[in-house]
C-alpha cells in the first residue's frame, strides 16, 4: 500500500550534533517547506500503472522515496551502499523519514526510486530552488557553507559542475556542490 504521507510521525532519532547532521536537518526544513504538491506528484509517479494503490504490501511513501533520491544524489553511492548507510546513520535514518524498524533493501530502494519519472524530479527541482532562494530559508546552512570554505572554482570545477547539473536532475545548492563529507 503507498501512502503520499505518513500521517503521525513515527519514532525516529533525531540528527547527529556534527555538520553533515546540520546539513541534512536543514535539507529536510527545506523539505518540509516546499509543500504538499511536491509529495502529491511523487505519489502519483509511485501508483502509475496500479490497479488498487491502497491494497497489497505498504512501502516506502511518497516522502520517504523523494527523501531517498536526494539522499542517493547528495551522497552519490550505489543502492547497496544508500541500503547500508540507512540502516547504519541515525542522521540518514531521521532524514529520510523511515521508521523504527523500517530497513529497506537495496532492491526496494532502487525499484522505488525508479518510478519517479524524470518529469517529476525537475518539477521537485525547480520547488527545491524556489524554497532555497526564498529569504525564510538560511541557504548556508546546507551543502557546506559555514562548514568548511569554499575553493574558488577552477575552469576545470565549473566544466565539471555543469556536466553534473546537466546530467543530474535533481540539483540545487547542496545537491550539486562537491560531496562535502566523505563516507
Amino acid at each position: 500500500m503507498r501512502e503520499s504521507l505518513h500521517p503521525q510521525l513515527p519514532l525516529v532519532p533525531g540528527y547527529v550534533e556534527h555538520a553533515f547532521g546540520r546539513a541534512l536537518a536543514a535539507m529536510s526544513d527545506l523539505l518540509d517547506a516546499v509543500g504538499r504538491e511536491v509529495l502529491d506528484l511523487v505519489w502519483a509517479d509511485l501508483v502509475a500503472g496500479l490497479t488498487n494503490p491502497e491494497v497489497g504490501r505498504r512501502g516506502l511513501s511518497a516522502e520517504q522515496t523523494l527523501r531517498v533520491v536526494i539522499a542517493k544524489q547528495t551522497l552519490r553511492v550505489p543502492y547497496e551502499r544508500l541500503a547500508f548507510l540507512l540502516a547504519d546513520s541515525q542522521s540518514l535514518r531521521a532524514f529520510c523519514r523511515l521508521e523504527f524498524c523500517q530497513t529497506p533493501s537495496a532492491s526496494a530502494l532502487q525499484r522505488a526510486c525508479k518510478l519517479l519519472r524524470p518529469e517529476t524530479l525537475e518539477e521537485v527541482n525547480r520547488h527545491l530552488l524556489v524554497g532555497a532562494a526564498s529569504p525564510h530559508h538560511d541557504a548556508q546552512s546546507w551543502g557546506g557553507g559555514r562548514c568548511r570554505p569554499r575553493p574558488q572554482p577552477t575552469r576545470w570545477s565549473v566544466f565539471w559542475l555543469g556536466q553534473r547539473t546537466g546530467n543530474t536532475v535533481v540539483s540545487g545548492r547542496a545537491l550539486a556542490s562537491d560531496r562535502p563529507y566523505p563516507l
